[in-house]
């Protein structure tokens, strides 16, 4: 039953997020190809004047793009649901650390009192100056707008198919931090400034890789 609801809550987020997308896509200009009205041919010599001509390259349509922004979707979704049950795991571990010491200091007949919820103990403080021996944890990133989500749309529109996955990739290796810093400079920019950030990234990489 948990695994049925768990997986119904997944799909009706995903579906609403891919609703905001359409819409947002849809605000901001980016519509799909429709396909050309068939040309009425009354002669095989049409038909192969017609096959001689050079095609016009493909271009990438709206549900192109949303199938190769899926899977960094679901991913990011996965993330952020592993984190929330790990969370709440460590509280209930601690409530039951603290229910126990309660029994074991009164005594047996502190077991039969129903458990109190403690409050959070606080943390130890240091001297000022004195470092702390664990880095602080970069902040969770917040959830893309729909409008930043149209403007990646956007981004990706300007990048060949090699570069969307090289790009997919690298922001799968990246941390929450970097790319919440990632999306955020990436919004402030125009879709073709943003591309070639993309693009400078991405060449940044390989050279490092070459190296």
């Amino acid at each position: 039953a948990d695994v049925t609801r768990n997986l119904t809550d997944k799909f009706a987020g995903m579906m609403t997020a891919a609703a905001e997308l359409v819409r947002a896509a849809d605000g901001a200009g980016i519509v799909a190809r429709q396909p050309l009205a068939p040309v009425a041919n009354d002669t095989e010599d049409d038909d192969e004047e017609l096959d001689d001509e050079d095609a016009a390259p493909a271009q990438p349509t709206l549900m192109d793009l949303f199938g190769h922004l899926m899977p960094a979707l679901s991913t990011w979704l996965e993330i952020k649901k592993a984190k929330a049950q790990a969370g709440s795991r460590d509280a209930d571990d601690d409530d039951r650390e603290d229910d126990l010491e309660r029994a074991v200091e009164g005594g047996p007949g502190a077991a039969l009192e129903p458990p109190v919820r403690r409050q959070a103990r606080p943390r130890a403080t240091r001297p000022p100056g004195v470092p702390s021996s664990r880095p602080s944890d970069p902040a969770a990133p917040s959830t893309p707008t729909a409008m930043q989500m149209a403007h990646l749309v956007a981004v990706q529109a300007k990048l060949s198919p090699d570069e969307r996955e090289a790009a997919q990739a690298r922001a799968a290796g990246m941390s929450d931090g970097e790319r919440a810093a990632l999306l955020a400079e990436l919004s402030a920019l125009s879709v073709d400034d943003a591309a070639a950030r993309v693009q400078a990234l991405l060449a940044e990489a390989s050279q490092e890789a070459a190296a």
